[in-house]
């Protein structure tokens, strides 16, 4: 053995824990502040810092740790360290370097992911040498095994500060007062309504995520109207698989006139976020059906069954078990949806409010419309 290997062996460890946070982290928040001052702390000591995945808290020292250069060991699940492409899509997703990282495997009690948090959380405490807590809730699993009396003498309070319980943040409702587009006002187009993402935008890995988080200040980096503006930049609408049969790929695109649509901007607790917010991308109607985007299908289920496989993707549940999904009146595209290919005199821009036409012109040479003359949010 070398004595390289003999140095990493005896390097000392980190751990650094956080108990669950908001969904959307400002730059700005004590524990994200934090985090990232002990993560280089843990540098400055010539510590390997212990991570994980699965959970934003552990993703978020992952992707800086790696960012920032330090000698990571990655306690991971073990069929997913004995898939190759999964281990390497791990490496690729947060940056991290091959011959920084150190992957220590451990199994599950069950199948059921929390299974393994419990154990993955008591193999890092067991293998840290220092224990940094920084945002631990007080009612909270970690904090209860932090309170065992061998973990003591580990412990170091340094970046420690109070946890906020953080209330999951609520969609603020426009009202019908503040509308500039009436509904009498002509407005022949399909909308693409975007929201905010609680993870990367469907171009962006976990280390660019994590660390636009650090950069975004007092506002969340993946907001509504930041997720527009980097639909502008890619001049792209990503497709997505989430909600929809069989995988499909697609873009959701509502034809109601604004002024109806901002009626069902709406909280969903299910998924813990309104069903869309007030900034899209329009397209006249009639270029619209020209690229491929048509309306969807609403029926039951025996009725998809009775759809050709071009029709398939186009499907729309009409809600047998909850919810009417009809009054969306959805338009769908299958697959990614370049942007740049539509002549841009075709497409209108959407904002909330007046002050945010300025920034959002930048990126366009589409007209940009706002929905309501609110003071920005």
């Amino acid at each position: 053995m070398n004595s390289t290997n003999i140095n990493e062996r005896r390097r000392k460890t980190a751990l650094i824990l956080n108990s669950s946070q908001s969904k959307r982290p400002g730059g700005s928040d004590e524990w994200v502040v934090n985090t990232a001052a002990a993560v280089s702390w843990a540098i400055g000591k010539n510590l390997k810092v212990i991570s994980s995945y699965g959970l934003s808290t552990y993703e978020f020292v992952t992707a800086i740790a790696a960012n920032f250069g330090a000698n990571i060991l990655l306690v991971s699940h073990q069929p997913d360290i004995l898939d190759n492409y999964k281990k390497q899509g791990l490496l690729d997703n947060f940056g991290l370097q091959t011959r920084r990282t150190e992957f220590v495997t451990v199994r599950g009690e069950s199948s059921s992911p929390k299974s393994w948090w419990r154990v993955r959380d008591r193999a890092a405490v067991d293998m840290a040498d220092i224990i940094l807590p920084v945002s631990i809730n007080p009612k909270g699993k970690l904090n209860k095994l932090l309170s065992e009396d061998t973990l003591r003498e580990k412990i170091n309070d340094k970046f420690r500060v109070e946890y906020d319980p953080h209330p999951q943040e609520r969609f603020t409702p426009i009202s019908k007062e503040s509308l500039i587009l009436s509904p009498t006002e002509p407005f022949d187009y399909i909308t693409h309504w975007t929201h905010s993402f609680d993870g990367p935008w469907p171009h962006e890995t976990k280390a660019e995520y994590y660390m636009s988080i650090i950069d975004s200040g007092n506002e969340y980096s993946h907001s509504a109207y930041r997720t527009l503006l980097a639909i502008l930049r890619t001049r792209t609408l990503y497709g997505s698989s989430r909600h929809h049969r069989d995988g499909n790929r697609a873009i959701a695109f509502s034809s109601l006139h604004p002024s109806e649509a901002v009626k069902l901007m709406k909280w969903r607790r299910r998924y813990v976020r309104p069903t869309f917010e007030p900034y899209g991308i329009s397209i006249e109607r009639s270029y619209a059906e020209l690229t491929g985007i048509r309306p969807v299908i609403y029926g039951t289920s025996d009725h998809y069954n009775e759809l050709s496989e071009s029709d398939k993707p186009f499907f729309q549940s009409a809600g047998e078990k909850r919810g009417d999904w009809k009054p969306e009146k959805e338009w769908r595209y299958i697959d990614d949806l370049d942007l740049s290919a539509i002549p841009p005199e075709r497409i209108k821009v959407i904002v909330r409010n007046q002050s945010e036409i300025a920034g959002v012109a930048e990126l366009t040479s589409s007209e940009v419309i706002a929905l309501t003359n609110e003071n920005r949010l």
